[in-house]
């Protein structure tokens, strides 16, 4: 049942403020890391640090985030490393309680650091589920008027018993650092999957927040984004299909069942999106099948 913390919302810092670390990564985007930083530093909670990682750009991105001096802690990288990487480069300097992922070609709502700060004052989770809005190349500046008034949840014991779909992505995760740390942060060698395979080692960490609304975070969806890459995103279910049948996934707390739900949701997103393009994968279809059998199947359709 959603819950609403419109009482809660008061958009206000005090002293017992768990502060942010916002870890923002970029390759080759002098388009838009502006935004992202910018979006970063114009949050209205006042206690974060920002840490943007760039991963060895090549168009100019570098140059643009010098400017930022002091506002923002850069690490320039002599070598390209991934995204995974980066990211955990990032964390493994953040010294916030809570870690506020960010793509550079995304941006975070004004109000985004203030949602989360409540959330975690009064309802103490492990992980925070940001909400997305997506749109297309430019995101108009939000008024003061676009604030929200209300903000409705969805609480959770753990990740793993959510019981509706949610759009994973690096840029709608809000993590504990210790949690974050205790399960190696991000898995490298899973992209473009990295963002599920994360959820997936958190998935008994404690308990998860999904915000309803409002959202929190901006998706930017642009000719780069791989997410456009409809073939290339169906090839990477399959590290996450062979990670769960080679055990990397267990977890005493859980079942190899919720764990299969979790997989089989993305895999019939992304089927869907492979019938509308015309790649009829009707051959992964049936190694899927094989994968996690009859049963789970069941779980697959009910909550996504």
């Amino acid at each position: 049942m959603d819950t609403d913390l419109t009482s809660a919302l008061q958009f206000q810092c005090d002293e017992i403020t768990p502060p942010f670390s916002i870890i923002i990564t970029c390759y080759n985007q002098a388009a838009f890391i502006r935004e992202a930083v910018e979006s970063a530093l114009n949050q209205s909670f006042m206690e974060k640090q920002i840490i943007v990682v760039d991963d060895f750009s090549s168009d100019g991105s570098i140059q643009l985030l010098r400017q930022y001096n002091d506002a923002i802690r850069l690490i320039a990288l002599q070598r390209n490393v991934g995204a995974a990487r980066a990211r955990n480069l990032g964390a493994s300097i953040a010294s916030g309680n809570f870690l506020v992922f960010l793509d550079g070609d995304d941006v975070l709502m004004p109000w985004a650091l203030d949602i989360y700060h409540q959330i975690i004052e009064a309802r103490r989770p492990k992980i925070v589920l940001g909400k997305l809005l997506f749109f297309d190349e430019r995101l108009r500046a939000p008024a003061s008027r676009d604030r929200p008034r209300r903000v409705r949840i969805v609480e959770y014991p753990c990740f793993m018993k959510k019981d509706r779909a949610y759009r994973a992505s690096a840029s709608s995760a809000v993590v504990d650092r210790q949690s974050f740390a205790s399960v190696g942060g991000w898995s490298v060698g899973f992209f473009p999957f990295e963002d599920i395979d994360l959820m997936i080692k958190l998935g008994y960490s404690g308990r998860a927040v999904l915000i309803v609304s409002p959202a929190t975070a901006g998706y930017r969806r642009h000719a780069r984004n791989v997410s456009r890459q409809t073939d290339r995103m169906f090839h990477g279910l399959f590290n996450l299909i062979r990670k769960q049948k080679s055990g990397e996934y267990m977890d005493p707390r859980g079942s190899e069942l919720e764990t299969c739900g979790v997989i089989g949701g993305v895999v019939f997103y992304w089927l869907k999106r492979a019938f509308k393009a015309n790649l009829y994968y009707l051959l992964h279809l049936r190694i899927f099948c094989h994968a996690i059998g009859v049963r789970q199947l069941y779980r697959c359709f009910r909550n996504n």
